[in-house]
């Protein structure tokens, strides 16, 4: 029989995703119904909070593959890109170009 390993709570809204770090095996993030992102570590708790990521909903988050960018979508019809430093500082990124 499966038990529960650890529980996180920090969450204001029902968790909609969750996603694994690519590589760091103890980060992962988590997205909720308030359009708040959080980082976590899981030996020690959150990390970080992006508190309005989108409005509402966050459907989908998605780590790239160098774990330093992270992809979001929600209820605003917005794909996003989060810059992150580590797994869990935001950073500010220069605009994209119009293409």
């Amino acid at each position: 029989m499966k038990q529960e390993v650890k529980e996180f709570e920090g969450h204001k809204d029902a968790v909609l995703v969750v996603q694994w770090h690519p590589f760091k095996e103890e980060i992962f993030a988590s997205a909720c119904q308030s359009g708040q992102i959080s980082f976590w570590k899981q030996n020690y708790g959150k990390l970080h909070d992006i508190k309005q990521a989108h409005h509402k909903n966050v459907w989908s988050i998605d780590w790239h593959p160098t774990g330093t960018m992270l992809a979001s979508t929600g209820n605003d019809q917005k794909v996003r890109f989060w810059g992150l430093c580590k797994p869990y500082e935001e950073r500010k990124l220069p605009p994209l170009p119009v293409l």
